[in-house]
């Protein structure tokens, strides 16, 4: 059961295919603080190739909300439901949610992946425009990475940076990758 309060989290809704922008869009207009990374995309056409934006995690749109205004979110069309593991909604930290849209804002080199990975040595990116980001070391296609989790959505990001950036790694490390 959802205890009442005035605190606000973010949470990842769980919308319908290719209708993430109409949430978002829904939500904006209804006063919520909503947020949908979007990417741009070259995609062919019959005759050209196109730039086109698409959201960055398939079906996923963020909302900030309090308990209070959370069931009224699934009266929205095309909200399906709120991702969630163990029967109890998962919360998106505050800071997970900065990392995000800092990495977004500053142009950083990336991909996403729904790989799940294994944990290793605790680290802090001390520069460049993740800083102040922690994660962990792990393997990751034969490279060295550090993982930041974005809550509990199952989806990590990839981001190249110099080892320079890192510290307290154990390892002589080239150009670490950093999953968000």
């Amino acid at each position: 059961m959802l205890k009442l309060t005035t605190t606000y989290y973010w949470y990842a809704l769980y919308c319908m295919s290719r209708q993430e922008k109409v949430v978002h869009a829904d939500l904006t207009e209804d006063g919520y603080e909503s947020y949908l990374p979007l990417q741009k995309i070259r995609r062919k056409w019959s005759d050209r190739y196109k730039w086109v934006e698409e959201p960055m995690f398939r079906s996923y749109v963020f909302v900030r909300v309090s308990s209070r205004e959370y069931f009224k979110i699934l009266q929205h069309r095309a909200v399906m439901k709120y991702i969630s593991f163990g029967g109890k909604p998962t919360i998106v930290r505050d800071n997970q949610m900065e990392s995000l849209r800092r990495a977004l804002g500053e142009n950083v080199d990336f991909t996403i992946t729904s790989d799940r990975f294994k944990t290793g040595q605790p680290i802090l990116v001390t520069a460049g425009p993740m800083c102040g980001c922690s994660g962990e070391i792990i393997r990751y296609a034969g490279k060295k990475s550090l993982l930041v989790r974005i809550g509990e959505t199952g989806y990590s990001m990839v981001v190249q940076m110099p080892a320079a950036f890192l510290e307290n790694a154990t390892c002589n490390l080239q150009p670490a990758t950093i999953i968000v």
